[in-house]
């Protein structure tokens, strides 16, 4: 397991990508390679800004200065987060009902960034989750092993058993008495 550099997801090596950040090569995972695609265009959607806010916003260890001045030099050519939308007018308010609440504003605020012992308590449970895998993955492999090596066990302990019986032998000596009645 790797660290993406880019949102500093734990990703399996299997999954990274290059891809082009500031005009150099990353490697990164195949969703943000998705996402920066998607922001080399002229009119990246909304969601894709806001996926881009919350890139910025995380701390990554493994980020180089490179790769975030990058993110931030995408950021940039996009300053106003949602396009301007002409106001539309308040619909008319029945009476007896309450007034609707105000609109949120359009711009994006950055989360709270998280207290250290909820992340101390979400890496336990990252951890403890890995270890579980691990575990069910060992547990499957042994399980085929035994289901692949049971039968074969099996029919090797019953072929032995036939030929030092000596049942080979007497069904030898029948199969050539009845070839001799009826054939003989």
């Amino acid at each position: 397991m790797s660290v993406c550099p880019v949102c500093g997801c734990k990703t399996d090596e299997l999954d990274f990508v290059d891809a082009k950040l500031g005009g150099n090569d990353v490697r990164v995972c195949s969703f943000c390679e998705k996402q920066l695609h998607a922001l080399s265009g002229d009119a990246p959607t909304a969601a894709q800004l806001h996926w881009l806010d919350a890139v910025l916003a995380k701390d990554v260890p493994e980020r180089s200065p490179e790769i975030a001045n990058a993110l931030r030099a995408e950021r940039a050519r996009f300053p106003s987060l949602e396009p301007a939308a002409p106001a539309a007018p308040a619909p008319a308010v029945p009476a007896g009902f309450p007034a609707p609440a105000a609109p949120r504003p359009s711009g994006y605020a950055a989360p709270a960034a998280p207290d250290a012992s909820a992340n101390a308590a979400l890496l336990q449970r990252v951890e403890a989750l890995e270890n579980e895998l691990k575990a069910l993955k060992r547990k499957m492999l042994i399980q085929k092993i035994v289901e692949l090596g049971v039968p074969v066990v099996l029919l090797l302990l019953i072929i032995i058993i036939f030929f030092a019986s000596g049942l080979f032998d007497k069904l030898q000596q029948f199969f050539r008495l009845v070839n001799m009645d009826f054939f003989g």
